[in-house]
């Protein structure tokens, strides 16, 4: 029944003057409809009152395409979350001309209104990079300059949209060439995230052997052989990519509580060293 024919029912059924009954009075009246209409509308409507979701948005270069899907898998039991994939293969923030991740970032922020930005980024980043107009060699300190720059610069355009970044690092390479190069690259990272106050989650060592050396494989207990990386030493196989997803996951949730708490609720965070 129509919820306007429905009061229109009522209305027409009260008692009206000059009837035998006695007459409630008006204020009376008034609270048994209001009542009423409570009623019907919580057995009619049972979820009138809806909460928004809240949008996670995953960004960074090709290990983020494959880590993000499998924090979304272990997310996915929560309905009140909207999960939005970005991470774009080959991208870094040494080649805007290549891809533009502060553009991109900005119109991600209008069009997806995520509250958490998780970023995953830097393996591609061993180059030259250009700050106001100048070119700097990798590792140089003018370099390490404008890489900060280039971070912090993603890190303000998410909190000027009100959101949260959330920054993980890359996981070890394996080529002997690449490795201390990224390794470099991380670290500018984690300066940086500690200087602004950002969460840095260091997954560096997580797919390591127990001397933090570089693996492609592990021998589970039982004697599987887990597989954890790509034959290139630089992507990460299935397996390990869960294995990653494990290691962010609960700081990503203690985020999103945060996130969830009224506005004003902002408890300071703790950076991680690969935890």
């Amino acid at each position: 029944m129509k919820l306007h024919v429905w009061l229109l029912l009522v209305l027409l059924s009260a008692p009206q003057p000059g009837h035998a009954e006695t007459l409630a009075s008006s204020a009376d009246h008034i609270d048994g409809l209001l009542i009423l209409h409570s009623r019907s509308l919580s057995r009619q409507y049972p979820r009138i009152v809806l909460d928004l979701p809240q949008t996670v948005l995953f960004a960074g270069d090709s290990i983020m395409e494959e880590l993000g899907p499998a924090l979304a898998q272990m997310l996915a039991g929560k309905k009140t979350l909207k999960l939005v994939q970005a991470g774009r293969s080959s991208t870094g923030l040494c080649r805007p001309d290549f891809y533009d991740w502060p553009k991109a970032m900005r119109a991600l922020m209008r069009s997806e209104h995520p509250r958490t930005v998780v970023i995953c980024i830097g393996a591609n980043d061993d180059q030259t990079v250009a700050d106001a107009g100048v070119r700097h060699q990798f590792i140089s300190p003018r370099w390490q300059e404008a890489y900060r720059h280039k971070i912090e610069e993603l890190i303000n355009i998410i909190e000027e949209y009100g959101g949260i970044s959330i920054w993980v690092s890359p996981p070890i390479m394996g080529p002997d060439a690449l490795r201390p190069r990224v390794f470099a690259i991380k670290e500018v990272i984690r300066q940086t995230c500690e200087s602004k106050n950002v969460l840095f989650i260091d997954i560096w060592p997580t797919l390591a052997d127990t001397e933090g050396k570089f693996q492609y494989s592990f021998i589970a207990p039982g004697g599987k052989t887990i597989k954890l990386r790509t034959r290139d030493g630089v992507h990460i196989a299935p397996e390990g990519n869960k294995i990653l997803a494990k290691t962010v996951l609960p700081y990503l949730e203690s985020i999103l509580q945060i996130t969830a708490q009224p506005k004003g609720y902002n408890p300071p965070l703790k950076n991680t060293q690969g935890q």
